[in-house]
């Protein structure tokens, strides 16, 4: 996250899953999405229960690594 931003600056999680999501986890997701580290899956869900592959993993990192850098 570059200097000034904050969790806070999130917008909302518009997923059709956004329901499933825990209560804490709301304001950190939604800043993953806004920052565009996070994409969600297909069908606009964002599956917070589900598992992450090892690529997904990787293209998350790569998107936060080429914002930081």
């Amino acid at each position: 996250m570059k200097t000034g931003q904050t969790v806070q600056d999130a917008g909302e999680l518009s997923f059709e899953d956004t329901n499933a999501v825990s209560e804490w986890a709301v304001e950190y997701l939604s800043k993953a999405v806004s920052l565009g580290f996070l994409k969600g899956m297909p069908e606009n869900r964002l599956e917070p229960a589900g598992a992450v592959s090892r690529a997904q993993a990787a293209a998350m990192l790569n998107r936060f690594l080429k914002s930081a850098a």
